[in-house]
């Protein structure tokens, strides 16, 4: 016996041998173009400690460290698993060398292979500074960038983020958009708002210049925790037609090639030259804060915003078995996504089956089926929702009115939804169930088959 857990106790510690810790750099080897940006992480298996991740000097730091967590079980075992993530822009010619990144763990120090990273000439902008595309081009070419706005730079945790990315040409004939890449908004709730426009470009001054501008996209955030977060860029491919100055100007004198030798006699259409860009929003940080943890009630629902809660029935006199439906609807600005089903305080021998919920703009409407089972009377108590509001910066606690119930002795055999059946056939009732078709109208006999 004691061999046999011997052999057993060296299996084991072989099998968790096994499994060694990972600490990798991806991808390994990078070729991209002057001006474009691409991503590189670092992913780290276990748990891990002062990391140390190597000074990137060669390329512009887009976003990051960006950091995220996985846990993954598989037959039983469970890992976890973190990532650090940079997004970079390439912004000279050459190969370049990305140190190895450290970290020290339970097992010892860690350390992560090296990352190559190769910049070819590409179609970088003409006209740059200090490395970064600041969306002009030189020799009378088109200006063009995205411009993301919050609605506020800092909020408490939870409470609602408007993000507009707008696009912004200047000497451009004609754009079209190719491959758009919405941001990965990590740590946040999101919701995207219905654009009702046709992204048409408009005349838009900004900065004493006179561009044409669209909306590209509109979101709400709801930010899931506190901190510096800094959002990934909005990046998308362009497709610009400038019109190449004088190709379809009329001279004065037809005949006259003096008055303006690059002007068109015949008036023919313009010639246009195209580029082809990469570009992306600018940076963004939003500061978020914690709520206070003075007052902070104990049912705290966890959403930030301005809400009232009511509720109300269909009934309050029944039969025993009968079933009544209980409705509580929270209404407010806020992020009603988040809002969890109510626990009621019910008698225990009372059924009650899992609730309906219905979303509506600024609505959030929770059903109930409830049956009681004996008679008497009987309260349903009122129900309380606490929340932080961000107007009066303090939580309130809202609640709904209680019912008196009546049950009185049913008639021997059960009636309504509950009579005699299980939960399960009272969610089915309705749907497995359908009304006999009595019309023979529009039948026919079935045709024979033609061979």
């Amino acid at each position: 016996m004691r061999k046999a857990f011997y052999i057993l106790f060296l299996f084991l510690a072989a099998s968790i041998g096994v499994h060694a810790q990972k600490f990798t750099a991806s991808p390994a080897q990078v070729e991209v173009a002057v001006g474009d940006a691409f991503q590189i992480q670092w992913d780290v298996e276990g748990n891990g400690a002062g990391l140390k991740l190597p000074q990137i000097t060669d390329f512009d730091v887009l976003m990051g460290p960006m950091q995220s967590s996985s846990v993954n079980i598989v037959n039983g075992r469970m890992s976890e698993s973190f990532s650090y993530i940079y997004r970079l822009r390439a912004k000279k010619e050459g190969t370049f060398k990305i140190p190895p990144a450290i970290i020290k763990t339970q097992k010892g120090t860690l350390q992560s292979n090296e990352i190559t990273v190769k910049v070819t000439k590409g179609s970088a902008p003409k006209n740059q500074k200090n490395g970064k595309d600041d969306g002009t081009e030189g020799n009378g070419g088109p200006e063009y960038f995205i411009s993301v706005t919050a609605d506020k730079s800092s909020a408490y945790e939870g409470e609602p983020i408007t993000l507009t990315y707008k696009l912004y040409l200047y000497k451009v004939a004609q754009a079209q958009v190719a491959n758009a890449k919405k941001p990965n908004f990590t740590g946040f709730w999101t919701k995207e708002l219905a654009d009702k426009e046709d992204k048409q470009l408009i005349p838009e001054n900004k900065n004493g210049k006179k561009y044409f501008s669209a909306v590209i996209y509109k979101t709400i955030v709801y930010p899931q925790h506190s901190g510096n977060i800094n959002l990934e860029p909005f990046e998308m491919e362009l497709a610009l037609a400038l019109e190449v100055p004088g190709s379809n100007r009329r001279r004065n004198d037809p005949f006259d090639i003096f008055s303006n030798p690059f002007g068109n006699p015949f008036g023919n259409e313009p010639q246009y030259q195209e580029y082809r860009k990469k570009v992306l929003s600018n940076p963004i940080t939003l500061h978020i804060n914690d709520v206070p943890e003075a007052g902070k009630p104990s049912g705290y629902s966890g959403l930030v915003g301005s809400f009232r809660i009511h509720a109300n029935i269909d009934k309050t006199k029944l039969k025993e078995n009968d079933a009544l439906t209980y409705r509580v609807t929270v209404e407010g600005t806020g992020n009603l996504q988040q809002l969890q089903a109510f626990t009621l305080d019910l008698p225990p021998d009372w059924d009650v089956y899992d609730p309906k919920s219905t979303d509506a703009p600024g609505t959030k409407t929770f059903e109930y089926t409830i049956i009681p089972k004996k008679m008497g009377k009987y309260t349903i108590p009122s129900l309380e929702f606490s929340y932080f509001d961000i107007n009066a910066k303090k939580y309130i606690t809202d609640k709904t009115k209680e019912y008196e119930i009546t049950v009185e002795k049913g008639s021997g055999t059960p009636s309504g939804a509950g009579s005699g059946l299980s939960k399960e056939d009272v969610k089915l009732l309705g749907q497995d169930i359908q009304f006999i078709k009595t019309s023979t109208s529009g039948l026919q006999k079935e045709p024979k088959p033609f061979y």
